[in-house]
Order: structure tokens, then C-alpha cells, then sequence
């Protein structure tokens, strides 16, 4: 199995609970894959195996699946493959290539635009898993090599990047690190968020967004590195969102925060009616963080 869990499979995965072997581990599941094509011994791994498995679609799980596959073409594409995954996994932009082939990808999967928005429909999670391998394995590695006619299907994606960007280098968005709770919080108006990946400093992110109307949107959450079995990636310092969501609420009697998504990438968000001044929220999260727990805190103060 490929950048997924399972304990009946062998591993070339980054999940929690894997079992792939220590020479193969790195930061993706894509990684995983191109070391294991690069082992004079690969065939042992693999000895006894016909299939090639994976539980979900995404650009790390589609290439490591490709990698497992074809081996020897994987390593000639390997910098563009590595460029991809942790574009997609992580927010990591270290190659344009990379990154359009996973936005790319992404687009195929996901948007309303996909040439296979149509098959998609309708269709249950197991289809729809064997239609976006069933169409997209096949059209490696030309997906990346004729990037450039499918640019309407990656460019929007890459506008807001490159925009994203643009209000980092401007000032206008800021991003600071808080070294003595491994926070960093960013403050600005929305932008994509790998431009916030690619630009923390610490696996914490506190993000205080600014929208049109004035108002403003409020979040606490772990970078999505953070969440990998991967070691040296700050795992450790991921805490239990919903005792830091019940403390915030004591703080904030006008807000009501929320832990929301799926296990691993949730977050915590602040509805409420009125506005709070960012830097005690900022002060709350920092020390609370810095003492391991939620504890007790003074009540948030209000903007004049």
C-alpha cells in the first residue's frame, strides 16, 4: 500500500501507524516510492506481490502508486515527482513544475472544470477512487511533460499562489514566529494556504484574517506536515484541539469556538458577533501553548 494505512499490507507510506522500511522512509509517500526504485534490492520488498494499492486520490498517493509501477521511469521524473508531493501534501512549493502538477492533479480530482467532472458524478467513494486511477495513471508522465496545454486547469490555482505570495512580500500579510510556544501566527487578509505553509516557521499556526467587510476570521490549527509519521516534523507538538477550544470560550463569552474537519487536519475557528482585539487572542494561544496546556486565562479584551 502506497501513502495510505493498512496493517494487512507492506508500506510505502508516510501515514501514522505505517511499517515501511527505515531505508525507504522520507518526507512523502512519492519519496518512499523513488528510493525504493532506486534500491539495487528492490525486488526483494516486493517479492510475492502483484498489486498495487492506495485508499484514497491525491497527488502524493497517485505518483507514489506510478513510482511503485514503473519504477525506472519514476526515477528519471524524480524532482518534478518530489516537487509535486510535497506541494500537495504539505504546502511546500519548491518547484514551479512541481507545484502545477499538483495543481494539476488536484483539478482533475476536484474541480467543476475536470475533464472527468462528468464520470465523477454521482459516483460512490470506491468508483470514484478506481475512476481517477483508471484515467490518471495511464496519462503519466504526460501530464507532466505537456503541462502547458493543460494550463486552464492549473493556472487559476497558480494566480492565487503567485497573489498569495504578493501579499507576503508586500507587508500587507505578516507571518511571526513565537519560538518559546513553536507558534507562528499570521496576520492579513486571506491567502492560499500553502503560500502560509511554505512560509511558517513552526508546525503551530495561529491565522487572524482579514476580510473585505472589516471583520475579522480567527483560526488555530497544525500544519499538515505535522500530522505524518515522518519523524523530525514536530508531531510531538500537535495538542488536543478540543481542551484549547473549551478554554477559548472562557475566554471569549462573545465567540464561540469550534473544532472542525477531519481528524488529523482540524481546526479550530471563532464565530461570534463581536470583534476581539488579535493581540490577546494572540497572547492567550502563545501562552497556553507554552505551558503544554489550556490553562486558565484572562478574559479576552475588546477592541476600542
Amino acid at each position: 500500500m502506497v501513502d495510505g494505512h493498512d496493517p494487512a499490507f507492506r508500506h510505502l507510506s508516510h501515514w501514522p501507524g505505517h511499517a515501511t522500511p527505515a531505508k525507504y522512509r522520507a518526507p512523502t509517500s512519492t519519496e518512499m516510492a523513488l528510493r525504493w526504485a532506486r534500491d539495487a534490492d528492490r525486488g526483494e520488498f516486493i517479492r510475492g506481490l502483484n498489486a498495487v494499492t492506495n485508499n484514497h486520490a491525491d497527488t502524493d498517493g497517485l505518483l507514489a502508486a506510478w513510482v511503485a509501477l514503473h519504477p525506472d521511469a519514476g526515477i528519471a521524473e524524480a524532482p518534478h515527482l518530489a516537487a509535486a508531493a510535497r506541494a500537495g501534501d504539505f504546502g511546500w512549493y519548491t518547484s514551479p513544475k512541481g507545484v502545477r502538477l499538483d495543481l494539476l492533479v488536484e483539478s482533475y480530482c476536484e474541480s467543476p472544470e475536470s475533464p472527468l467532472a462528468g464520470t465523477l458524478a454521482g459516483a460512490g467513494p470506491d468508483e470514484r477512487l478506481g475512476i481517477l486511477y483508471g484515467e490518471l495513471l495511464p496519462k503519466l508522465p504526460s501530464l507532466l511533460h505537456e503541462i502547458e496545454e493543460q494550463r486552464p486547469l492549473w493556472e487559476p490555482g497558480w494566480k492565487a499562489i503567485e497573489a498569495g505570495f504578493k501579499v507576503l512580500r508586500s507587508g500587507a500579510g505578516t507571518m511571526t514566529d513565537h519560538p518559546g510556544s513553536s507558534l507562528s501566527v499570521y496576520a492579513g487578509p486571506a491567502i492560499a494556504e500553502g503560500c502560509l505553509r511554505s512560509t511558517q516557521g513552526y508546525p503551530r499556526l495561529l491565522r487572524i484574517e482579514k476580510r473585505p467587510d472589516g471583520a475579522s476570521r480567527i483560526l488555530y490549527e497544525h500544519d499538515h506536515h505535522s500530522w505524518f509519521d515522518i519523524g523530525g516534523n514536530g508531531r510531538e507538538l500537535r495538542v488536543a484541539l478540543a481542551p484549547l477550544a473549551a478554554a477559548l470560550n472562557d475566554a471569549d463569552p462573545d465567540g464561540r469556538w469550534t473544532a472542525r474537519g477531519i481528524e488529523g487536519f482540524d481546526r479550530i475557528e471563532r464565530e461570534g458577533v463581536g470583534e476581539i482585539d488579535p493581540k490577546s487572542v494572540v497572547s492567550f494561544v502563545r501562552d497556553a501553548l507554552a505551558r503544554g496546556a489550556a490553562a486558565p486565562h484572562a478574559a479576552f479584551q475588546r477592541p476600542s
